[in-house]
């Protein structure tokens, strides 16, 4: 339809979306020529806002591809743009996705410092969802610098606000994590408190990965072994609630934490 109103940006986000569907799907060749087309329409019209959400969207689908120090580069010029565009949201969103992936890449006080920034900025704009993941992956950074204390009072802040939105996923989620900062602070039973906790809100909500996930972790807990921590999961939009859109209905197709 964008096509044949000869709407170019209409198009170019059509494209976007298009390549974020993708990406989700594992369409690695389809999602990153659709971006990379997006991107193109966006520069033809010298629209940097929508250049910067293409960037973020690219570096989005190479980090599930496995390609994360190639969706830094993306994300850090999504994150100039953002800046240049004035966009105090989509800046903010590409600090908190730089923060997960040094993090990931194990640069964890690069990691931190993107963090701080983005929820010193989600706090100012009243950005509750994004803020609860920027305190998800920062708690994250934080257990695996060996500062528990800190994490578990940054989970125990994502894990509130997670409940008042009514994301359980997401909250399950740092349930576990939660869990495995405890057992690294050598308290397993509050470990088991909260595993079983994430338990049955798993099955309650059928979420079933995540329900696995628990299981696996009770299993080594009851047979004395150290289970896996697991990392923040990037949520496909239609397992979480809606954010703050700005008008752009790309926001719903965005991953957030990721693992």
């Amino acid at each position: 339809m964008a096509r044949r109103r000869g709407d170019r940006l209409e198009e170019g986000r059509c494209l976007r979306h298009l390549g974020s569907i993708h990406g989700y799907l594992g369409h690695q060749e389809q999602a990153l020529r659709h971006l990379r087309d997006a991107t193109a329409i966006f520069e033809e019209l010298d629209v940097a806002a929508e250049q910067a959400r293409a960037h973020y969207g690219t570096a989005c689908a190479l980090y599930l591809f496995g390609r994360i120090p190639e969706a830094v580069a993306f994300s850090e010029r999504g994150l100039a743009l953002s800046r240049v565009a004035g966009d105090e949201l989509w800046t903010a969103e590409c600090l908190n996705e730089l923060a997960w992936f040094h993090s990931n890449l194990g640069e964890l006080e690069k990691s931190l410092v993107y963090s701080e920034e983005a929820l010193a900025m989600f706090e100012v704009l009243d950005a509750p969802w994004q803020r609860a993941q920027s305190w998800d992956c920062l708690g994250y950074a934080l257990r695996r610098l060996g500062r528990y204390e800190e994490s578990v009072a940054t989970y125990r802040r994502a894990l509130e606000a997670f409940g008042e939105l009514g994301d359980h996923r997401n909250a399950v989620g740092v349930l576990m994590r939660l869990g495995d900062t405890l057992l690294a602070m050598g308290d397993r039973e509050a470990a088991r408190v909260h595993w079983v906790r994430a338990l049955a809100d798993a099955e309650q909500r059928a979420l079933l990965p995540s329900a696995q996930q628990v299981r696996d972790r009770l299993a080594a807990l009851d047979a004395e072994a150290d289970p896996v921590p697991v990392v923040p999961e990037r949520a496909v939009g239609s397992h979480r609630v809606p954010v703050p859109t700005s008008g752009d209905p790309a926001r719903g197709l965005r991953p957030s934490m990721g693992g």
